[in-house]
């Protein structure tokens, strides 16, 4: 497929000049952003070197025009960036693949055309590669696996096989990638509605109940492995859940977390057997209550934010079966997100409520805040929290982007930024010593090219 030239802003400035002459040079940093949440699926990365600060002529290496708005976060795997591309002139998605020293287009395959939910399209999936293939996932559950260098391996269409996806606000999960395996989940409204299977589509026949579901799929062939129903006693919405699912290693024993549905549940990655499962953070089974943000690990502990800013859990699950209060480690009332997944970063942990925008960052043993801090933002945050180079980056719907001090005993504003772009909700990436900014009309480079005196080196 040939390739469309996506608009390019350079300004030729001493500092691009001397970043040219190092681009011969071996690569001085080098972590790849692979997955949505990072290399490490929390949020956080060891990249350093990475501007606190930036304006038009400063620490900026390129923007290129974007055609429309896409939630999915941007991946890089050593020099290129993979992304979903919404086109909101011909409301087309494109799995495209640029060059990361300049934003040129290297390559570029249609998917699908668009389909348009409250809040949302089908350009919400951030993609995976393990650094042999990449692979798409568009919000209608269409995979499509590619090379790195843009040949077709192999697509799937879920909603063929298993029916349309009936989510209010339109599939967002994006797949986890681990040991050339994909996870898949797709928790899902129990009845036909209007914003999915519709009972009034002529010649459909549909089933009285609609089923949530996990998969594994063969990251090399797109084989399915196995699949496994996951059954909840959640209502109406609240049997919905916008998370990814998530991996940890627990005395020796590999555990896939997915959230939602009223329920967190453990499975074994090789088979999908359900292991466990705690169903506390909905007990008075309000109908209203999908989930977005996803569940995090660190050691022994699984995070997981209740619904809409409700409770946030600290748990520590173990055995098998219907676990209960026992496996709570602490909980926090007070600061919790509606759609930011939690970042861990050098041992600590911060949570974002979202709709305040408060930043609070504590102890993820014990739940102590260390800090909290208010954010100078005019819109909500959709985006999740980024941790590298001792600092975090945060964006809200409207590309406001603040840059914090890690660590410490408060709450630090190092910049702040206004690139009044709505609506945005991909998350910021810090891979191969650069930054990545997504706004809902251009993707933004960031490298620094001078020295950070906010560097704690």
């Amino acid at each position: 497929m040939k390739a469309r030239a996506l608009h390019l802003h350079r300004a030729i400035t001493l500092p691009s000049l001397i970043w040219f002459a190092t681009l011969a040079l071996p690569a001085a940093y080098g972590e790849n952003w692979p997955q949505w949440r990072g290399p490490f699926q929390n949020g956080a990365t060891t990249e350093s070197h990475l501007p606190a600060d930036w304006d038009e002529s400063r620490n900026v290496d390129w923007r290129v025009d974007l055609p429309g708005p896409g939630a999915a976060t941007p991946i890089v795997w050593e020099d290129h960036i993979f992304m979903l591309d919404v086109n909101e002139a011909d409301e087309s998605i494109s799995a495209v693949c640029l060059e990361l020293a300049t934003g040129n287009e290297v390559w570029r395959h249609t998917l699908v055309q668009d389909r348009k939910y409250p809040l949302n399209n089908l350009g919400s999936p951030s993609p995976v590669t393990d650094g042999q293939r990449v692979v798409f996932l568009t919000g209608n559950g269409q995979f499509h696996a590619f090379t790195l260098d843009g040949k077709p391996i192999w697509d799937r269409n879920l909603e063929e096989k298993y029916g349309r996806f009936v989510l209010q606000f339109g599939f967002s999960s994006s797949p986890l990638l681990h040991k050339g395996t994909l996870y898949f989940q797709l928790l899902q409204n129990a009845r036909p509605n209007r914003y999915g299977r519709s009972e009034a589509l002529p010649g459909k026949t549909l089933p009285e109940k609609i089923d949530s579901y996990l998969l594994a799929i063969d990251a090399a062939s797109g084989d399915i492995l196995w699949e496994q129903m996951r059954p909840t006693d959640a209502l109406d919405e609240s049997q919905e859940a916008y998370s990814t699912p998530q991996l940890r290693t627990i005395e020796g024993r590999e555990e896939l977390l997915v959230a939602g549905g009223d329920v967190l549940t453990g499975h074994a990655p090789k088979t999908g057997e359900e292991l466990w499962r705690w169903h506390t953070y909905n007990p008075r089974k309000s109908t209203n209550l999908r989930i977005v943000p996803s569940p995090l690990v660190y050691q022994d502990l699984v995070y997981i934010p209740g619904p809409k800013h409700s409770d946030f859990y600290a748990l520590r699950p173990s055995g098998t079966g219907d676990l209960g209060d026992e496996i709570i480690v602490w909980k926090n009332g007070e600061y919790s997100p509606d759609a930011s997944t939690p970042l861990l970063y050098k041992d600590r942990l911060y949570v974002l409520d979202d709709d305040k925008r408060n930043l609070v960052c504590q102890d993820p043993r014990t739940g102590e805040i260390f800090w909290s801090g208010k954010l100078d933002f005019r819109a909500v945050i959709r985006a999740s929290l980024t941790g590298a180079d001792d600092k975090i980056y945060c964006m809200s719907e409207r590309a406001e982007v603040a840059v914090i001090q890690a660590g410490g005993e408060e709450f630090k504003l190092l910049h702040q930024a206004q690139l009044d772009a709505r609506p945005t909700r991909a998350t910021i990436v810090a891979a191969q010593g650069r930054l990545l900014i997504r706004t809902a009309n251009q993707l933004l480079c960031l490298r620094e090219t001078g020295m950070n005196p906010h560097r704690q080196d």
